[in-house]
Parts: C-alpha cells; sequence; structure tokens
C-alpha cells in the first residue's frame, strides 16, 4: 500500500491567496476598463453622427433637392429627411451616450442642406454618463463633417 505524501497538492489556504490576489487585480482594473468601453462607445456614437451628416449633405446632392437635417437632444435622435420624402432616415444614438445640445441649445433644431449651397454650420455635443464629451462639426467652407 502507498502513502500519501503530505507534502503534494495545493492547501486551502493557498487557493485563498490567490483568489484573493485575482480579486484584488479585478477590482483595481475595473474602473479603467469601464472607461475605456465608455470612451469607444462615445468614439463609435460621433463616428455615426459623422457619417450620418455626410450622407444627408450627400443626397442632397445626388436628388438635387433640399435635405432637412433635425437634432432632437431629448429624444437622443437625428433625422435627415428630402423635401419630396423619398430620403428619410433616423439615427438614435444608444446609451450611454447622449445628444446634449446642437448649437449650444437643448432644444430641438433643424438645419437646411440645400444642393450646390454652403452646408450650415452645424456642431452637435455628445456626452457620456461619466461627462466626457464629444463634438462633431460642420464646416461651412469645406463641406466636411468631422468629430473632435
Amino acid at each position: 500500500m502507498r502513502r500519501l505524501d503530505s507534502r503534494a497538492g495545493v492547501t486551502l489556504i493557498e487557493i485563498l491567496i490567490v483568489t484573493a490576489i485575482i480579486a484584488l487585480i479585478g477590482g483595481i482594473s475595473y474602473p479603467s476598463i469601464v472607461a475605456g468601453v465608455d470612451s469607444m462607445r462615445l468614439r463609435s456614437a460621433s463616428d455615426q453622427v459623422v457619417a450620418f451628416v455626410t450622407q444627408a449633405m450627400d443626397q442632397a446632392q445626388r436628388k438635387q433637392l433640399p435635405v432637412e437635417f433635425r437634432v432632437a437632444p431629448k429624444l437622443n435622435t437625428l433625422t435627415a429627411r428630402s423635401m419630396d420624402l423619398s430620403f428619410e432616415k433616423t439615427l438614435v444614438i444608444d446609451d450611454p451616450v447622449h445628444l446634449v445640445s446642437a448649437q449650444g441649445g437643448e432644444e430641438e433644431r433643424r438645419f437646411l442642406m440645400y444642393p450646390g449651397g454652403t452646408p450650415p454650420a452645424v456642431r452637435i455635443e455628445l456626452e457620456t454618463k461619466d461627462k466626457r464629451r464629444r463634438s462633431v462639426t460642420v464646416d461651412p467652407l469645406t463641406g466636411f463633417a468631422e468629430a473632435k
């Protein structure tokens, strides 16, 4: 018969120490991971807004009709539609990112984009729950939308 060696294996105390160290590392790194995820969501939302504004300006050129661009911070949505209603699109900004303002106000704003005309100077502010902000602007000289 074989006798078990008392030094073989892992003790309960060793397992508890390793578990405590893993929990401590997880607790320390959790806030930075959450902040990183929120930053990625904010960047993704601002990129979606840039693409949406660009698409609305492109539709005005293609259809040769004015396109109404509406920013509704209370509803957390952007809407674009052509005057003949052949183009209508809505972008809903998902939580935890919120539309804070358009041109500095919290009320719904409407802009008209004319074919061949100068695009309106639009500034849309996005914000996360931890007050990180990013703005999307349309430069009326170049006609390009960009996130800053």
